[in-house]
């Protein structure tokens, strides 16, 4: 959705704000993940994924709940599913995505 942060295209499903916090989370990610040698030794998976499904849950608010909100980690983090064992109403993780 947010893709590489450079446009906000609008009317977003999202407030501008939130479209913000997603492009600077993602840009993060671009820049570390896809860097010359892999990501340096700062880089936390579980910080990322912190962020991430904090902006996930306040675009889960935005849109309601007429709306699926999946999170789902990249492919580069081969740890855990931090959305794993969510629970009914909570942020999901969909099978549909692997």
């Amino acid at each position: 959705m947010v893709a590489d942060g450079a446009y906000f295209y609008g009317p977003e499903p999202m407030s501008h704000a939130l479209w913000s916090d997603f492009t600077e989370w993602m840009r993060g990610y671009t820049e570390a993940v896809h860097a010359e040698g892999g990501p340096p030794p700062s880089w936390s998976w579980k910080e990322f994924h912190r962020v991430g499904l904090g902006l996930t849950e306040r675009l889960r608010q935005e849109v309601g709940p007429e709306c699926e909100v999946v999170y789902q980690k990249p492919a580069e983090d081969t740890g855990p599913d931090p959305a794993s064992g969510a629970g009914a109403g909570q942020l999901a993780y969909s099978p549909f995505w692997d």
